[in-house]
């Protein structure tokens, strides 16, 4: 049987389709959006997600003017009574993805969007009234020039509402992808407040007592809740990670993986599923769909989801993130969970607190729920839902350290290539004295701060924190990737006795057996601290 083509980078839904590229049938989306009261839905989810496929296959399904029965046949929506809305609204259809940049790039490339749709209904302007035609020769005339100028365009989607809807006799489907990018990335930037009004009268105008209005889909990855853009709206339903309604459709859930997985002669198993699975939509398990296509692809298991984009935003968050929070992230790092409220009501850039920074990573896909502890008051158990997203959480923490990667070199290089315990330790206490400030308020700080150095061992080990193995947990442990490499075990102990501590340390790892499952050298160090003082003891295994 011969393999059909995986739909890498592809986000046409019609290219799609025609090319015969592998899909995961998720049209049944549509019915339930045709099924909702709602007149304007958010749906928010993590980035690479299939948002934007999943917009524009809604697109291809009511256009007007497509004729989308071949492309849809076999799908779902064709067994059911919904498929005679096929081919019968029509639909503007705008995507803010790329839409990033410093100002005049993030103008600009907002200009392009709008002029691109107002081009595709150039036909629906040809008798306008003549005040109609006026506001239209303006709104065209600020899209074609590449200054910054854009009052005139912030009611460009009501009025191009207005003049479909007089065209066709029927009100437009308005849908959105990645509706907050522009919002996220001015906010990163740094002139968030100059574009406020505006972001709030091109959204509010059109979504807001459009008389104009059949429906709205918006997808993004935050709520932008307090700029007014939703405030007011009588029938919004919005969607989060948290929440039952379309939780199927976002991602790949275990028997849609494990079918892809299978048809390019892979297993689901449990290397797998340690790496990209772990997400929970509501009820609904759920696997990253790039990340496990890019695997079926390559068929190597590797970090795909977290080198797609800049993670930008959720680093300098995080890197300026009150005592409070980063002590709860150490914790959800060193122990695998935390107990924390979850704001997923608003975003980050407006309310500035440890439960929003925490909704910013949900719905960013960097944490997931565990369970739900109490939903009124907002309280969750969340987790690092796989390793692939666990190794940018060791990035944020290497960032955190600051530590030259010359300091990094030499100390790896005494402890593995020379097996040199005497110089390894003079150099990891030369870099823990010029580390103090980091100690300052924070706990499980040596640890931390390890880590974060051993982030740059990532091309050469697989790193884990608190790593179930043996009869407990290990501190940290590298295990080596290519031969010739020891795996390490880092034991970690606190207090003044130092010599004690650390052969305390390594009896622990021998106790609780840490290195079970390990094959090969292995490298076993007892590391206790006081204050910029530290004895490192070491053992070399081989099993």
């Amino acid at each position: 049987m011969n393999q059909k083509a995986l739909p890498l980078g592809i986000d046409g839904f019609r290219k799609l389709r025609e090319g015969d590229y592998y899909y995961t049938d998720k049209s049944m989306l549509i019915a339930d959006f045709l099924k909702t009261g709602a007149e304007v839905t958010l749906i928010t989810r993590p980035r690479r997600f299939g948002k934007t496929l999943n917009m524009d296959m809604v697109r291809e399904f009511f256009d007007i003017e497509a004729n989308s029965k071949d492309i849809f046949s076999g799908l779902a929506i064709m067994d059911t009574s919904w498929k005679e809305a096929m081919n019968t609204t029509p639909v503007i259809s705008l995507s803010f993805r790329d839409c990033k940049g410093d100002k005049a790039i993030l103008i600009f490339l907002i200009k392009q969007e709008l002029l691109r749709e107002y081009r595709r209904f150039e036909h629906c302007a040809k008798d306008l009234a003549p005040m109609d035609q006026t506001i239209y020769n303006e709104i065209i005339g600020c899209l074609v020039k590449s200054d910054e100028e854009i009052v005139p365009i912030s009611r460009a989607i009501a009025f191009l509402s207005q003049i479909v809807s007089e065209y066709y006799h029927k009100n437009p489907i308005i849908l959105i992808d990645e509706y907050d990018t522009p919002m996220t990335s001015a906010y990163t930037e740094g002139f968030y407040d100059e574009l406020r009004s505006f972001f709030t009268a091109l959204y509010a105008s059109a979504l807001k007592g459009n008389p104009y209005l059949d429906k709205a889909l918006l997808t993004g990855i935050q709520r932008i809740a307090k700029e007014n853009i939703f405030s007011g709206l009588n029938n919004l339903v919005v969607c989060t990670v948290n929440d039952r309604a379309y939780s199927e459709y976002f991602g790949f859930n275990p028997q849609e993986a494990q079918a892809l997985l299978e048809s390019y002669g892979l297993e689901l198993n449990d290397e797998v599923k340690k790496m990209y699975d772990g997400y929970r939509f509501a009820d609904q398990e759920m696997y990253n769909p790039w990340s496990l296509i890019s695997y079926a692809s390559s068929h190597e298991l590797a970090p795909c989801w977290v080198n797609t984009s800049s993670n930008t935003l959720i680093r300098q968050t995080v890197l300026k993130a009150s005592d409070s929070f980063l002590r709860q992230f150490d914790e959800l790092i060193l122990n695998g969970s935390i107990k924390t409220m979850v704001n997923l009501s608003t975003s980050f850039f407006e309310l500035q607190d440890d439960a929003t920074l925490w909704g910013l990573l949900m719905n960013s896909g960097y944490v997931t729920v565990n369970r739900v502890l109490n939903l009124q008051a907002r309280l969750y158990e969340i987790r690092i839902p796989n390793s692939e997203v666990g190794q940018e959480f060791q990035n944020i923490v290497a960032q955190r350290t600051r530590i030259e990667s010359g300091y990094l070199a030499e100390m790896f290089y005494y402890l593995i290539q020379e097996r040199n315990l005497e110089e390894f330790q003079k150099v990891y206490k030369r870099i823990v004295s010029s580390c103090t400030s980091y100690f300052d308020a924070k706990e499980n700080a040596y640890h931390m701060l390890m880590l974060g150095m051993c982030v740059y061992l990532s091309g050469t080990y697989e790193i884990s924190s608190n790593l179930e193995a043996g009869k407990g947990r290990s501190d940290i442990t590298l295990k080596a990737k290519e031969p010739g490499y020891p795996h390490i075990i880092m034991e970690f102990k606190q207090g003044e006795d130092l010599e004690k501590l650390s052969r305390q340390a390594l009896e622990q790892i021998h106790e609780k057996e840490y290195y079970d499952g390990l094959a090969g050298e292995i490298l076993l160090l007892g590391v206790a601290h006081n204050k910029k003082d530290c004895v490192i003891q070491s053992e070399m295994l081989s099993k």
